[in-house]
């Protein structure tokens, strides 16, 4: 078999080898697939396949359209929830952050809102030069960072909307925003974007 490596222990179920075989098939595709693709995916015939199929259908991981091609239902997603739910936080943060990472090839992090400021949470850094650093737990506040504008932009209005009344803009940098009003025009930009930039 192409998908699972079967070494054939004592314990070793051939069947549900294949089961789940059938299941890893739609992993490496985006769309639905026929019985002799699966077939083929498999290293089986079209019998072995067709019984597997009709297993996953009765049991509500796969679903035949009215084309004949087989595709996954959303069951099948209910285990990669307990899979990551059963997950320590920050193992799950730490796997999308290093993916995104390895996609834009820049710095990423995660921060949290607190009141009036981020705090940074993880962290993973493009190797270059910067002319400063941020460590894991600074604090910033969140009209000088893209991340904290767009919390601010995109968050939930009853935890936001407090927030306004409680900033007092202090210049970090000669390009801080120093007002309210810049602030919202700013965020309102952010908004359209769906992105912001220090």
């Amino acid at each position: 078999m192409r998908n699972i490596e079967i070494k054939r222990p004592r314990y070793f179920i051939n069947s549900l080898a294949k089961g789940l075989s059938v299941l890893q098939a739609f992993s490496k595709v985006d769309h639905s697939l026929t019985l002799s693709e699966i077939a083929d995916s498999l290293e089986a015939n079209k019998t072995t396949a067709t019984r597997l199929c009709y297993t996953l259908t009765e049991l509500g991981f796969i679903q035949k359209d009215g084309q004949r091609r087989y595709r996954l239902t959303p069951r099948v997603l209910t285990l990669g929830h307990s899979c990551i739910s059963g997950l320590p936080w920050q193992e799950v943060v730490q796997f999308y952050l290093e993916s995104l990472f390895k996609e834009v090839q820049e710095t990423v992090n995660l921060s949290i809102l607190e009141d009036s400021e981020i705090i940074y949470l993880l962290r993973i850094r493009k190797r270059k030069y910067l002319p400063f650093d941020i460590r894991i737990g600074t604090k910033l506040p969140v009209y000088c960072t893209a991340m904290g504008k767009v919390l601010m932009a995109m968050g939930a209005p009853e935890k936001i909307k407090p927030i306004f009344k409680t900033l007092e803009f202090k210049p970090l940098t000669p390009r801080t925003i120093k007002s309210l009003d810049k602030f919202m025009d700013e965020l309102e930009k952010v908004l359209k974007k769906g992105y912001a930039i220090n």
